[in-house]
């Protein structure tokens, strides 16, 4: 077993969406409630705070969610379907599923203070094509910020140039957050760098 330290940089802004955890006020339209809590659909190192008046406070640095990256390797690793040498046409996607594990949340640069909010025309439903569009408020991550992450490779056959080349395609096709290419959208891209490898004893 293996644990993999790298650096990721991030080729074009970033966008969470959170579940939004609170209520609307009396009479409040949908446009207000929107512009009062965009910022819980952050993820950050710190939890936000609503006031008893229902102003919404954030704090701390943007944290990229462990399953986001994990899921951006999987994906990478379907999209790829690299057949493993000597084993026919079983390829590596099964590998990743179970073999790739991110534990811990991945602290960026960015603090959540500062980040500003992002006005889209959105399906109500969240499903394209769909119909009525609503508006709706996202923190908007600039191009640019920077993590550092670590993942376990428990499958041993996933060595390290077949590893780098998946966080490579994870970083460039399927990305991480709102509106990433994978979903047809072009934010969460990333480039991977400085990687460091330590074996784990069980």
């Amino acid at each position: 077993m293996e644990q993999v330290t790298f650096k990721l940089e991030g080729q074009s802004a970033y966008s969470q969406s959170g579940f939004l955890v609170a209520k609307k006020l009396d009479r409040e339209t949908a446009d207000k409630y929107e512009a009062r809590i965009w910022k819980t659909r952050m993820h950050a190192t710190e939890p936000h705070v609503i006031a008893s008046d229902g102003t919404v406070s954030v704090s701390g640095m943007i944290v990229i969610p462990a399953m986001a990256l994990k899921q951006a390797l999987d994906a990478a690793a379907k999209y790829r379907s690299m057949s493993i040498p000597g084993q026919g046409k079983k390829t590596y996607t099964k590998c990743f599923t179970s073999g790739v594990l991110c534990s811990d949340g991945i602290v960026t640069d960015v603090e959540a203070a500062t980040v500003k909010g992002e006005w889209i025309n959105a399906n109500s439903d969240g499903i394209r094509g769909s119909g009525k569009r609503v508006r709706r408020c996202y923190p908007l991550i600039p191009s640019g910020w920077k993590a550092e992450a670590t993942v376990m490779i428990l499958d041993e056959i996933i060595v390290h140039d077949v590893f780098i080349e998946h966080l490579k395609l994870a970083g460039q096709l399927i990305g991480v957050g709102r509106f990433r290419p994978q979903n047809g959208g072009f934010n969460g891209r990333f480039k991977p760098s400085g990687f460091q490898w330590e074996e784990i004893k069980m």
